[in-house]
């Protein structure tokens, strides 16, 4: 996520406005279910062993350690099971679910959340973290965190948070895509002079940063594999999703509006899941593939 000063965002009722067939962008990408009701949700995480989706809601401040953030529980056709699941976090961020435990990253802290329960079942704290923000993990369940004020990128393993790569060429990295030999990172670049970040990939062997083919430019939010070998990516301040495919072309799936947060892509249904900040709601947008 984008490191701004938001003001809290609730709306009245809790509701899921339906809209089938409503297009977001003339393309294959059509709204199926919009829930409200979030305070600045950040990001989204499908669940496949509960079939459910987690809602990180930043509350405030995305800086502030004043234990307004919250996680929010919804099932797959919008509806809000419990809108405060866990309550009592400062500004959740990034998400991810490896093995009956959800992951999120609260500024200085990772917390490990058991799904069934809901409890804290660890905290892993770093005294000199800056921004920590997008949570992702590998195959094996290696959990990885960006800090995006720190240039790091974080490894949770076997019990242990440490750093795995500190460099000014990640370039202030928000969103991760972790694969088997490398891991792709979206960055912000400098948001506060407008000077776009990059799609970019790091080697697991060497650590060696390169540009993702195509040069996509943008202040990137999420990073997730799509169909055909492409990838997907939000730009938070430009309110769009865009489609990087293996040749380098870059298109846009979605233009949505300025929030346009760290989204979840569920393959098997063809569907995009989006956080859209600014306006305390979460929306679902099917693809032509999906069932």
């Amino acid at each position: 996520m984008n490191k701004i000063r938001l003001g809290t965002s609730w709306v009245g009722a809790l509701l899921v406005l339906l809209a089938a067939n409503a297009s977001a962008d003339g393309g294959r990408f059509s709204t199926a279910w919009e829930a409200v009701g979030f305070a600045n949700p950040e990001s989204v995480v499908h669940d496949p062993a509960e079939n459910v989706l987690y809602v990180s809601n930043v509350n405030g401040d995305p800086g502030a350690k004043d234990g307004n953030g919250f996680i929010s529980k919804v099932s797959m056709d919008g509806q809000m099971l419990e809108l405060e699941w866990l309550k009592g976090l400062n500004a959740p961020k990034g998400l991810a679910v490896v093995g009956g435990m959800l992951y999120t990253a609260d500024i200085d802290t990772v917390y490990e959340i058991d799904t069934k329960t809901g409890a804290i079942a660890n905290r892993y704290p770093v005294a000199d973290a800056k921004f920590m923000n997008d949570v992702a993990a590998g195959a094996d369940g290696t959990v990885y965190v960006s800090d995006s004020g720190a240039n790091r990128i974080y490894r949770l393993q076997k019990g242990k948070l440490e750093v795995w790569m500190e460099d000014p060429a990640l370039d202030a990295p928000n969103g991760l895509l972790i694969e088997k030999d490398r891991i792709l990172v979206g960055t912000m670049g400098d948001f506060q002079t407008k000077r776009p970040g990059q799609f970019l990939a790091v080697s697991m062997a060497d650590r060696k940063v390169s540009v993702v083919p195509g040069g996509a430019a943008g202040m990137f939010d999420g990073v997730e594999a799509g169909t055909g070998g492409s990838y997907y990516l939000s730009d938070w301040p430009a309110g769009k999703v865009l489609e990087v495919k293996g040749s380098g072309e870059i298109g846009t799936l979605l233009e949505i509006k300025m929030g346009t947060a760290d989204f979840d892509f569920i393959q098997a249904s063809d569907t995009l899941v989006i956080p859209l900040m600014m306006d305390g709601k979460v929306t679902a947008y099917k693809g032509s593939g999906g069932k």
